[in-house]
């Protein structure tokens, strides 16, 4: 599973889908859901989301680009989605962690 954790933090930004990650490592798409979670405790697409979050956390603290770019940079396709995961995730939307975050510098 490391191998696949590796795969995903390098390949972040782009399209990542289970079959792709099982070829990666020789099992089926079913059987490295399984053993992704019985070794991270996490999903696997829960463990990528919170990756992609972690990342446009960083990007909206550090950088000046738009939500727009933000959502590209950290591999969400829709922005709409990508806000609406973003405040999911942290109780508020990327513009709010951007307010918040720029108030502590």
């Amino acid at each position: 599973m490391q191998q696949v954790q590796k795969y995903i933090a390098e390949h972040l930004t782009e399209e990542l889908s289970r079959e792709e990650l099982a070829k990666m490592v020789y099992v089926s798409p079913d059987h490295l859901t399984r053993l992704f979670k019985k070794e991270t405790g996490l999903p696997l697409n829960e463990y990528i989301i919170s990756k992609r979050i972690q990342l446009a956390k960083q990007l909206l603290s550090e950088t000046d680009l738009t939500i727009v770019e933000i959502t590209e940079k950290a591999g969400f396709s829709y922005s709409s989605y990508f806000v609406k995961i973003f405040k999911k995730k942290t109780g508020m939307t990327p513009q709010q962690y951007r307010d918040e975050n720029r108030k502590q510098r």
